[in-house]
């Protein structure tokens, strides 16, 4: 942001045209929750966001633990949603979801900045 920079250095704080999005009281639900989800679900908590995850390999301990279904319906209810999973010889993440399933869910009215390969 270097424009932001530039304006700060000439003592000028835009801040409605640089403001970012609060993460405080947002849900995040997790499509996987090994290593990786297990350290977005930490960062996560550490914003004071409420974490709902699916995982049927790992436990989902210290989240609330939900049905991939019901993670995949109440996709609009959150607010981020992330696919932290490994690829199968099946050509299914983790062998519970198509990868069609997935790049429908990164695609569900996922804002530009987000959309997969972005």
């Amino acid at each position: 942001m270097p424009w932001a920079f530039d304006a700060v250095k000439g003592e000028r704080w835009e801040r409605t045209r640089y403001g970012g999005r609060e993460l405080q009281g947002k849900t995040i639900g997790l499509v996987g929750y090994g290593r990786l989800g297990r350290m977005v679900a930490g960062y996560a908590r550490a914003f004071g966001m409420e974490v709902v995850a699916h995982d049927p390999a790992a436990p989902t301990d210290g989240v609330e633990a939900v049905t991939l279904e019901e993670l995949l319906k109440s996709m609009r209810d959150h607010d981020i949603q992330t696919n932290s999973l490994v690829t199968t010889g099946e050509g299914k993440l983790l062998g519970v979801i198509s990868r069609a399933d997935a790049e429908a869910t990164l695609a569900h009215e996922a804002p530009a900045e987000t959309a997969p390969g972005i």
